[in-house]
């Protein structure tokens, strides 16, 4: 193979691992957040009962811990748009894989179908309040935006 095909193989690996990693850094949050209040309550509790850090220190943890329990009952992923981002994302590559190794035309196939993979599995691998049918509640925007 020549420099420019191996680039674009790169390009492409380059862009599993970086979706790897985001999927690696999603799991991972959950139990960070787990730990973290629960130091914080080890902090507050080595403080004195009558101190004023105590308190705010629990408070902040109650309402976060609140907010944890609230986001774990009512966000979820999307199992029906992950599969078919990673349809689309396995089509799109084997795509790319055709355009290196048979006809460069192929890139005008492969390119929309791995840009459509990729924004619906990001789009439903995240965990949002969704409706019935999986559709996203709020986009996360304000509406001053």
């Amino acid at each position: 193979m020549d420099w420019d095909t191996w680039s674009k193989v790169l390009i492409a690996a380059l862009g599993a691992v970086a979706a790897g990693l985001k999927i690696w850094e999603m799991y991972r949050a959950r139990p960070a957040r787990l730990s973290e209040l629960k130091s914080l309550m080890d902090i507050a509790n080595l403080l004195p009962d009558d101190s004023e850090a105590r308190s705010t220190v629990t408070s902040h943890v109650e309402t976060r811990l609140a907010s944890f329990v609230s986001d774990e009952q009512t966000k979820r992923r999307e199992p029906t748009g992950i599969g078919l981002g990673l349809l689309f994302i396995v089509g799109g590559c084997w795509l790319v894989y055709t355009a290196v190794t048979a006809s460069p035309w192929w890139w005008f196939l492969a390119a929309p179908v791995l840009i459509l993979g990729v924004s619906g599995f990001t789009r439903d691998v995240s965990r949002r309040e969704r409706d019935a049918r999986g559709r996203p509640l709020n986009s996360g925007h304000s509406p001053e935006s």
